[in-house]
């Protein structure tokens, strides 16, 4: 009860439910997303109630989710990758003049889905709790490494990139002072790297940067009056579509528990739940294999209500166990760990109201969202309209200024510079992101689990029933996966051939949206290219990243060799796993010279960075390095000039200049930053702002 009386006695916790709420449902409503919430929240977790911040950054997930399947219906454009099967009845649904009733429905099953999955959740907490009592230090070890080398599973086609980029996040991770042994490890010899590299900065440069300049690179504007006269549309018989949801309450509650059940495994989430409940759906429901992919309400009602209630599935292994279940859930273990709730044993131990608080907010998200949706959506709807020009550059300013809010050093900003560009080549060439999240995370608690096993237990840490029995579980867990990334490329496949050769409406907009699940899921080989197309490509990009990888891992290697050895245990862990599946990685690109090599359909995409076959590359190129060049720009003016008056005004020349924004627009854009700034973060929060350079030089 502790937790229902913290979340309830904390007005701080409601007022930001109020302020994020529509940021939330104008996020799910944008295909693509919208404002990088939880990197603000990483920047504020130094200053805000640790509550608060948990509290409202779980709210924002659920309440963004619930409103994915929305484009999906409306557009055929998928909000998110748990709404893709939405596409294959919603949208038919919204052809025929039925997008209310597609939505009622799509609402009322997430709604109670999401209440489901809270409600298994917290059924679950008594078994989780006394499960974490019978492991030592050897089985939290263990668990904290699976954590971070889970993405081999999420990275379906990139296993060996996954591996290589989990044990670099290991060696990242160990970078700093050593709590253990005292020694100052691979810093470079700068002071700034003594306490680690700092979460805030680094999600900034890996996660947010990269897609606002793949936001602004491939954005295509949605037309205006098309979503008007579409949002008019689905105002009408939602109701119904209410009621036809509580007509199949049996599918209903039969999805909910499918998405609940693959929420809880890590590497697969609501983006596989929804297809595999799609395809539950569509061989035992009466008549589906005529109807559904056609515009049938029980399609949406399969493939959305796992949407919501894989939620309290995905919280299942991340808060017991702090392993992610999916990789959007490795921002939510950062969050964890900065506001002192570090998952897993202190987690269910220690703060186990924190947990029951947060299956609270999975309730309170779903059940105020719906309604106050309802009434606001069509106006809101009108805010997913903005430029990609424009959202981008104010997506940037809000993710570098809580990147600065970390150490409010500028040398944030530096590391923010020097993670984007590493982002963006991950990004570019698939190498998998989270785990050097996951790692840099909880790698201070993997390091002194390891150490504290070592000494307890030796070599029989490994044979302990246990640690045992862990492995078994998550080689289950795998093999489980790999089946059913099987089943849904079966089921994307045969849904999408059937869809095009039924002449069901919108099928061409159906198959358009279905190929990228698909190839997420399974790559499927299209075309065979001579090596020196794959070079433009490819190739030449992934060399240089493999290269900085090698001198990295090099320093840190030779660095070690005056460390301690409990100093050095962890860092050679991570080094070799890093160098295993280097060695790999370098051969499968040796062996590409001696034989023609296969592109999956994934690559009708020119890399990862917004970049599509067919676009115009001279203008995307010029894109590109005009949203890249501000964020450059934008570092340089806050180290000379500062935030409020360099940061503002670079913003405000961005928006009239490039973006093509009027005049008016822009200045309210610029004085509503300048309220922030003064308004939170000077008169609320108080914070030592740097002193620019150009104050210094004037002294």
């Amino acid at each position: 009860m502790a937790g229902g009386e913290q979340l309830f006695s904390r007005p701080g916790i409601w007022l930001g439910f109020l302020i994020v709420l529509p940021i939330a449902v104008i996020s799910g409503l944008k295909p693509g997303g919208g404002v990088p919430v939880f990197v603000i929240l990483l920047g504020l977790t130094s200053h805000l109630d640790p509550w608060v911040v948990v509290c409202v950054a779980i709210f924002y997930k659920a309440a963004s989710d619930l409103m994915e399947p929305v484009p999906s219906i409306l557009l055929g454009i998928p909000g998110g990758r748990s709404a893709q099967a939405t596409v294959l009845d919603g949208y038919p649904m919204a052809q025929k003049g039925l997008a209310g009733v597609a939505i009622g429905a799509s609402y009322t099953c997430n709604l109670i889905g999401g209440v489901f999955g809270a409600l298994v959740l917290l059924a679950l907490l008594p078994f989780a709790r006394q499960l974490i009592l019978i492991f030592g230090s050897a089985e939290f070890f263990l668990l904290t490494m699976i954590g971070v080398m889970t993405v081999a599973v999420v990275s379906s086609g990139a296993f060996i990139k996954g591996l290589l980029t989990g044990g670099l996040g290991i060696a990242i991770a160990m970078v700093g002072y050593s709590a253990i042994g005292g020694d100052i490890r691979a810093t470079f010899g700068l002071n700034y790297l003594y306490d680690g590299v700092p979460l805030g900065p680094l999600v900034v440069g890996l996660f947010a940067i990269p897609e606002a300049v793949a936001l602004v690179v491939g954005g295509k504007p949605v037309a205006g009056k098309r979503v008007d006269l579409l949002m008019k549309e689905a105002d009408r018989d939602v109701l119904r579509g209410i009621v036809e949801g509580f007509r199949h309450f049996r599918l209903m509650i039969q999805s909910s528990a499918i998405g609940t059940a693959i929420g809880m495994m890590p590497g697969l989430g609501a983006p596989v739940a929804h297809w595999i409940s799609y395809a539950v759906a569509r061989n035992t429901e009466k008549g589906a294999h005529q109807t559904f992919g056609k515009g049938d309400v029980r399609g949406v009602i399969a493939s959305d209500a796992p949407n919501s209630s894989a939620d309290g599935g995905e919280l299942f292994p991340t808060l017991a166990f702090g392993i992610p279940g999916t990789a959007g859930m490795s921002i939510m273990i950062a969050i964890f760990v900065l506001c002192g709730f570090t998952p897993g044993y202190s987690m269910m131990t220690n703060h186990l109201d924190v947990v029951v608080a947060l299956v609270y907010v999975l309730i309170i998200a779903n059940t105020l969202t719906v309604p106050i949706v309802m009434v606001f959506a069509p106006y809101l709807a009108r805010l997913t309209l903005a430029n990609p020009a424009v959202l981008a550059p104010i997506v940037i300013w809000v993710a570098m200024l809580a990147a600065y809010m970390t150490t409010n050093s500028v040398a944030d900003l530096a590391v923010v510079l020097i993670f984007a560009m590493l982002g963006l080549f991950m990004k570019a060439y698939g190498w998998p992101r989270p785990p050097i999240l996951i790692a840099v995370a909880l790698g201070e608690i993997m390091e002194k689990y390891l150490w504290i096993a070592v000494n307890n237990y030796g070599f029989d840490m490994f044979a302990r029933p246990q640690f045992l029995g862990i492995l078994a579980v998550m080689g289950l867990v795998a093999l489980v996966g790999v089946r059913m990334r099987r089943q849904v490329a079966s089921t994307v496949k045969e849904v999408r051939q059937e869809a095009v050769a039924a002449g069901s409406p919108g099928a061409a907009m159906i198959a358009a949206a279905l190929p990228d699940a698909e190839a997420e899921v399974a790559p499927v080989a299209i075309a065979k290219v001579p090596l020196r197309d794959r070079i433009t490509l490819e190739l030449a990009g992934e060399i240089v990243l493999l290269a900085l990888v090698a001198a990295f891992l090099g320093y840190m290697l030779w660095d070690s060799t005056h460390w301690r050895f409990s100093d050095r245990l962890t860092p050679l862990i991570g080094i070799a796993i890093a160098a295993l599946f280097w060695v790999l990685r370098v051969g499968t690109i040796i062996l590409s010279f001696f034989r023609p090599i296969q592109i999956s359909s994934r690559e009708s995409q020119i890399m990862d960075t917004g970049f599509e076959k067919g676009m115009n590359t001279t203008e995307a190129r010029l894109r590109f390095f005009q949203i890249f060049g501000f964020t450059l720009a934008l570092a340089l003016v806050v180290w000379v000039f500062g935030f409020h008056f360099g940061a503002t005004i670079l913003l405000g020349a961005y928006l009239i200049a490039i973006a093509g924004l009027s005049w008016f627009w822009t200045g309210v854009i610029v004085l509503i930053a300048l309220a922030i700034l003064v308004g939170f973060y000077d008169q609320l929060l108080g914070i030592p702002w740097h002193v620019p350079l150009i104050v210094e030089l004037l002294k």
